[in-house]
């Protein structure tokens, strides 16, 4: 039996296919930063942010937008706020064999240095991974 998750997750996935879910790609192929997890996307990665401002957490997959999927801490473990994009966005990395990305949540590191993130990966899809770009 399927839960509603499930189906809503898999409706989405189908109107995408089709074209009638309302979704935008970015104007520009996402920077990914290296991100750090170590041996499994449960347990908590780091990530070396370049340079304080806006930068989006993408995963793989169609996870469940504003979920809360993540939380980030900052330098000395100060809480970095976080917020949810206003709509799906999602991109195709071609030269990882369409591996699609969805923009999952949004933080604002307020200075370059080691930031830690903590992601829940989503049950319904495993072999979720998770990215770090700059929004711009």
């Amino acid at each position: 039996m399927l839960t509603s998750g499930r189906v809503s997750r898999r409706l989405a996935a189908s109107l995408m296919v089709l074209g009638l879910a309302a979704c935008s790609t970015p104007a520009a192929a996402p920077r990914f930063l290296e991100v750090h997890f170590p041996g499994s996307y449960a347990l908590p990665g780091t990530v070396e942010i370049p340079a304080a401002g806006e930068y989006a957490i993408w995963a793989t997959g169609f996870p469940t937008v504003g979920a809360n999927r993540c939380a980030v801490t900052g330098t000395g473990g100060a809480i970095v706020p976080m917020s949810v994009p206003d709509e799906t966005v999602t991109y195709t990395a071609k030269e990882e064999d369409d591996a699609v990305y969805t923009w999952t949540d949004t933080f604002t590191a307020p200075a370059a240095g080691t930031y830690t993130l903590r992601c829940a990966p989503d049950a319904e899809a495993p072999g979720m991974s998770f990215a770090v770009a700059p929004t711009t």
